[in-house]
């Protein structure tokens, strides 16, 4: 299966002014979405639809103490195209339901919204590793900052970001600094 024939976590777009309103944030580093608001959709027409948001936990990490935070270059190895030699300080990626799937243990239970929020934090700890190769025991937690959505350019406007911020330590921010990334 294609990345674009993949079922990703989607909002209608009429509904972003209450998205907020449906975020949850547990005691176990745990951020997430409810059920009754989010659907699953094939990314591949969802690249385009001005009626819907594809969510995408986007994480930055930091150094709490030094205040540092990762800064890398796109390669031009990675997928998204729109993204090739850009300079971010985000890892992020889409909601992926068989990241879900595998966790519940069944397809039926995702599919069927029999879970009351899907956990976005699995999907940030699986961009991060992808990434830049950071483990989650590398991460001290995971905490919801704010969730931004722009128009401008393209890449973005069929995006909801989650924003995230991973705590870790600097000498692991230094490491993953000068370490190519492959990712999307």
């Amino acid at each position: 299966m294609g990345k674009m024939d993949k079922d990703i976590l989607c909002i209608s777009k009429n509904k972003l002014d209450i998205f907020e309103e449906h975020i949850l944030v547990k005691a176990n580093n745990s951020v997430g979405i409810s059920t009754a608001l989010s659907f699953w959709t094939k990314r591949g027409p969802a690249e385009s639809d001005d009626s819907m948001l594809q969510i995408i936990p986007y994480v930055y990490l930091m150094d709490v103490e030094r205040q540092n935070i990762l800064i890398y270059t796109r390669t031009t190895s990675g997928g998204e195209g729109r993204l090739h030699n850009k300079i971010s300080i985000g890892i992020g990626g889409h909601v992926d339901k068989e990241t879900h799937v595998s966790h519940y243990g069944s397809r039926s239970e995702v599919e069927e919204d029999l879970v009351e929020y899907i956990n976005l934090s699995s999907d940030a700890y699986r961009e991060i590793k992808e990434e830049v190769g950071l483990r989650r025991k590398e991460i001290s937690s995971l905490n919801h900052k704010y969730n931004i959505y722009i128009t401008e350019p393209d890449v973005c406007k069929y995006h909801l970001g989650v924003v995230l911020e991973a705590i870790t330590d600097i000498d692991t921010l230094e490491e993953l600094s000068e370490r190519p990334t492959d990712g999307e």
